[in-house]
């Protein structure tokens, strides 16, 4: 049996790993966003050490699919948004938070719905996106 790849930044299960070599050391991730992640923060002397194949109970991460099966649905409330851009940007924010799986802004209920996994992303994870794009979460 072929032991899965787990991302070193969210620890999510790689089925197509994106691998690049950061100082000296072969790191794989499940996508190109969390790339990014990893090395905006790595940049900024703000990236941890890689994250170990665990979740928080200390056990091997869940498949994929065990993480759709735990997803949850939570619902925010945006304030500041003023037409679709500030819609689209709030949406595009919520999406680069690793463990987001899907998000809804409705711009005249002033409210984003997100499918989130909950043993990955945090609800303070949730607003420092939403503040750092611009917007509040009252």
């Amino acid at each position: 049996m072929v032991e899965p790849i787990y991302c070193v930044h969210c620890g999510a299960i790689a089925k197509h790993p994106v691998t690049k070599i950061i100082d000296g050391q072969s790191l794989s991730f499940c996508c190109g966003g969390c790339l990014q992640v990893y090395e905006m923060l790595h940049e900024e002397g703000l990236a941890s050490e890689p994250v170990e194949a665990k979740t928080k109970t200390g056990s091997k991460p869940e498949s994929s699919q065990d993480q759709l099966d735990a997803a949850q649905t939570i619902t925010l409330p945006i304030a500041g948004m003023t037409c679709s851009n500030c819609v689209a940007t709030v949406e595009r924010s919520l999406l680069s938070v690793p463990g987001v799986l899907d998000v809804n802004v409705v711009l005249q209920t002033e409210q984003a719905t997100i499918k989130i996994v909950p043993s990955i992303v945090l609800i303070t994870d949730l607003k420092h996106a939403v503040e750092a794009a611009g917007y509040e979460v009252p």
